[in-house]
């Protein structure tokens, strides 16, 4: 995000002319039309929604900026060469051509000059832009990569999580970040700092505790058939309703349902757990 300050004040303004439209609606409501009324509501609270939400994270990512220029929480910081970027430029165009999902998340502005590059313990200033760098923020770090390009400067690669808006799940993008020649070393420490950071892939429960799994599966139906089982004992003390019935129907699928379960994780997980 370049200028978080800037944006920040502008959706605020947003906001406020969205809180304004809303002021008029309730003021003048029986003197407007219903297609203003329409109008101001939907653009009122559209406004309002928005503008508050981009305006107070712009607001945490200009605290941020400005927190991490001046040094506070300061992990690296080095200058690439005029040169460096100039081949990062150039690498970096090519290696978000060859897939969508390694675009980066911002765009690397032409420079006949160096450029900073400062890292904070969760954020990082690079060519003026600021980005979060947290599993809690949005985009979410997912992973980080150290890259070699032939050519171009040794990389930063972060994966950036972003939620889809539209059909649910989430897609990924690229933050890539050039380490300067003679600040590796520096930017090593930073890719450990934040590898550290990711969680590593664990096995699912069934995996790593295949018998309690089984335990719960095998209690679940065995409270299943006591259920059915009361159904039963029900019906021959000569109740006609239909609460037998419909305990040991719910009673025998529910046990059913158990019992595909449990062999399912029984033969799924418990080879692969002797194997180890």
């Amino acid at each position: 995000m370049r200028r978080p300050g800037r944006k920040a004040a502008f959706w605020l303004a947003t906001a406020l002319l969205g809180a304004a439209a809303m002021t008029v609606l309730g003021l003048r409501y029986e003197q407007l039309g219903d297609l203003a009324r329409g109008l101001l509501g939907a653009g009122g609270v559209t406004a309002i929604g928005f503008g508050l939400f981009f305006g107070l994270s712009g607001v945490l990512a200009a605290l941020g900026e400005a927190r991490l220029r001046g040094g506070i929480g300061r992990l690296a910081r080095w200058e690439v060469s005029a040169r460096e970027w100039e081949a990062f430029r150039l690498f970096d165009a090519r290696r978000g051509r060859a897939d969508p999902a390694l675009t980066n998340e911002f765009t690397p502005r032409r420079s006949g000059q160096g450029v900073e590059v400062v890292f904070g313990r969760r954020q990082v200033i690079v060519d003026g832009s600021y980005h979060r760098l947290s599993r809690w923020a949005l985009p979410a770090l997912g992973s980080v990569a150290w890259l070699q390009p032939e050519g171009a400067p040794e990389c930063l690669e972060f994966e950036m999580v972003h939620p889809r808006s539209r059909y649910g799940g989430t897609i990924s993008f690229r933050l890539r970040v050039p380490v300067a020649r003679a600040a590796r070393d520096e930017g090593i420490r930073v890719f450990h700092h934040f590898h550290s950071r990711i969680p590593r892939p664990r096995e699912g429960l069934a995996f790593r505790r295949p018998w309690l799994v089984i335990g719960w599966g095998l209690g679940i139906m065995g409270a299943a058939l006591i259920l059915a089982g009361i159904g039963w004992l029900m019906r021959l003390a000569g109740d006609t309703g239909e609460t037998p019935a419909v305990l040991m129907l719910l009673g025998i699928i529910a046990a059913i349902g158990a019992a595909v379960f449990t062999a399912i994780i029984a033969i799924v997980a418990l080879p692969g757990r002797r194997a180890r």
